[in-house]
């Protein structure tokens, strides 16, 4: 299926929903492979941006939620919990000059995150493409 947008799906549809191992390019660029239920991405699946973000992993309707590996535009690399496409509960981050933190994140934040952000979470909207316009 492709639209006007430059939306294309290539997949599976069950009663009418995207449903199945699918493959799909978005209007911005952004490519997703994995799986869809009922319409939305779900299960296990793999989003690579224009930006250079990827993300791969665990997906609940729609979002990023679960155990997955997001590799960030810098070459920092999270591997660990996400909840709505934020870093929450265990994980480990890999900085690109060799240093890593591992703990509990706390919606996005890493711990024990004082009052300087953390680089890297200004990019986790980033991995929810807006996917809803053509799903």
């Amino acid at each position: 299926m492709t639209d006007a947008s430059g939306y294309l799906y290539d997949g599976g549809w069950q009663d009418g929903q995207r449903h199945g191992e699918a493959r799909v390019t978005y209007a911005d660029g952004s490519i997703y492979t994995g799986s869809f239920v009922n319409s939305q991405r779900h299960g296990s699946g793999k989003i690579e941006m224009p930006s250079g973000f990827i993300y791969e992993g665990d997906w609940t309707e729609g979002k990023i939620t679960g155990e997955g590996k997001a590799t960030y535009a810098n070459g920092d690399i999270y591997v660990g919990a996400f909840v709505n496409g934020k870093r929450q509960g265990p994980g480990t981050m890999t900085y690109t000059g060799g240093q890593t933190g591992s703990g509990s994140w706390n919606n996005g934040a890493p711990p024990n995150a004082d009052a300087e952000a953390d680089e890297a979470a200004e990019t986790e909207t980033e991995a929810q493409p807006d996917a809803t316009a053509s799903q």
